[in-house]
């Protein structure tokens, strides 16, 4: 796992604060949910999964053994950036940082 570059950590820290506010009451502040209501972040493979993927998550919401409300709708690209890269690289997680940019790309172009 390559380090942060000092842009991605200032994502990192600012997703930290964003995920407190918007997330941490399902996912909780350790990263592994609530039992019923919201299914663990640690070595997920949905948070793990391709940037695009994982952003569509967040912006559309997933159904399935357990309901992600789509949130994206009220976050701007960049706290959907924030949120992601701090969620990917928390908990033991190794995932990729995610840009601004992935996000804006994901939500232009309307694929859920």
């Amino acid at each position: 796992m390559r380090p942060l570059t000092p842009e991605e950590q200032a994502r990192y820290t600012a997703g930290q604060q964003q995920f407190t506010v918007t997330c941490q009451g399902c996912h909780q502040a350790n990263g592994q949910g609530l039992p019923g209501v919201a299914k663990s972040l640690v070595g997920s493979q949905w948070a793990l999964s391709p940037p695009a993927q994982v952003i569509r998550i967040v912006l559309h919401g997933k159904e399935g053994q357990m309901l992600m409300p789509p949130v994206g709708g009220s976050l701007t690209d960049e706290q959907v950036a924030n949120v992601l890269t701090y969620v990917r690289r928390s908990w033991g997680n190794t995932g990729s940082a995610i840009s601004p940019t992935d996000v804006q790309e994901v939500r232009g172009a309307g694929v859920v």
